[in-house]
Formats: C-alpha cells, structure tokens, sequence
C-alpha cells in the first residue's frame, strides 16, 4: 500500500470497491420512514437514518413484542417511563433525547447526514435536571 497523501485514500477505495462485501451504512441508504409510534408522536421529525426492519427489531426489544402496524404501542416503554417519571421537569427533552440517539432524524430534502440533537438539548436537561447525565 503506498502511504502517501491521496494515494492511499485511491487504493484503499479501490480495495473497498473491488471486495466481495457490500456495506452500505445509514447515510448510503437515506431516510427512512420512522415507524415507531412513541417517537414519531412527538413530531420532531417523520424520518430516520435506521431502516424500517432495523426499526422493527428495535420495537421489538423495547416492547417485548413483534410490531404490527394496528397495534403498535404509542407510549415509550417502560425503561423510559421510568426515566421520566425521575425527572418531569425534563420529560420532553428526555423523549427528544430517546428517540434521537435510537432513531437519528432524516430529512429527505436534504443530503442525509447525521444530526445530533444532543447540545443545545442536553444543556437544557443538564440545567432543569442535573442528576440526569450521573
């Protein structure tokens, strides 16, 4: 492998292009619909970097259950039920915060790219509740 500059970002790529494997990463696959009832109620945002499947099995995890449209759960499991009853002071910036780092937002009039929504969110919560982040 030639170690210098651009060189080697040419023949890493060219290895990667040329590998049997095929690894596409969020940003590859685009927006998502968000399908998780909790989170898309809260109308932040309608789409998300995690593939409906993915979302599927995450739905699955959280609630103990396969997900079905019909019946989809619209409250926020219990492990952050109980997060929110600790601190109500913060429980809306609390289920931003659950559900941007589980399902990153998506907009599909823009490039996709990886938001967080941690900053501005996580000073607010770290203000009105500062035991949150011990």
């Amino acid at each position: 492998m030639v170690e210098s500059g651009t060189e080697s970002v040419k023949l890493t790529q060219c290895t990667l292009a040329s590998s049997p494997f095929s690894f596409t990463g969020p940003l590859d696959r685009g927006c998502q619909e968000l399908i998780i009832p909790a989170c898309k109620n809260l109308g932040a945002y309608n789409n998300t970097l995690i593939s409906v499947p993915a979302q599927k099995e995450m739905y699955s995890w959280f609630y103990g259950k396969d997900y079905a449209e019909d019946s989809a759960e619209t409250d926020f499991p219990e492990i952050a039920q109980k997060m929110f009853e600790q601190y109500p002071k913060c429980q809306e910036n609390i289920k931003k915060l659950f559900c941007g780092e589980y399902l990153p937002p998506c907009f599909p009039d823009e490039d996709p790219r990886l938001y967080s929504l941690c900053q501005p969110l996580c000073d607010q919560i770290a203000t009105d509740c500062p035991g949150f982040f011990r």
